[in-house]
């Protein structure tokens, strides 16, 4: 699991280079920040990649998640199927809902509706 809090993408991503992985492939990651642009980058979404993908936020504050780090986890083409988590709706949530990836890569979209993460029927 790829737990990114705060970090900023550029040192996430001298780390894991430092690791010598090409590209690591996790269970989960949350993204960095509610999805905020500014500690996300292409560079680090190209590096990294997973089946599941978390979003924690109710977007009242900043207006994470920014659309633009959506779509850039589902435009990657990947040979499964991903599956994005956000523990609230937001604006940016209900557009990944319609949008259709530029790769083609499957993806899922769940949002809950009190305020946790459900995968699998459990409370996370």
């Amino acid at each position: 699991m790829l737990f990114l809090g705060d970090a900023w993408a550029e040192d996430v991503v001298s780390q894991l280079e430092a690791t010598g992985l090409s590209t690591p492939l996790f269970d989960v990651i949350k993204i960095a920040h509610h999805g905020s642009k500014g500690n996300s980058s292409v560079e680090l979404l190209q590096l990294v990649d997973a089946p599941c993908f978390l979003i924690s936020t109710d977007g009242t504050r900043h207006g994470h998640p920014d659309f633009e780090v959506l779509a850039e986890i589902v435009d990657r083409p990947a040979p499964f199927e991903r599956a994005i988590y956000f523990n609230y709706e937001t604006p940016a949530a209900q557009q990944l809902r319609g949008y259709t990836s530029r790769s083609h890569t499957p993806f899922r979209v769940h949002i809950s509706h009190n305020d946790w993460i459900n995968i699998g029927g459990e409370r996370h």
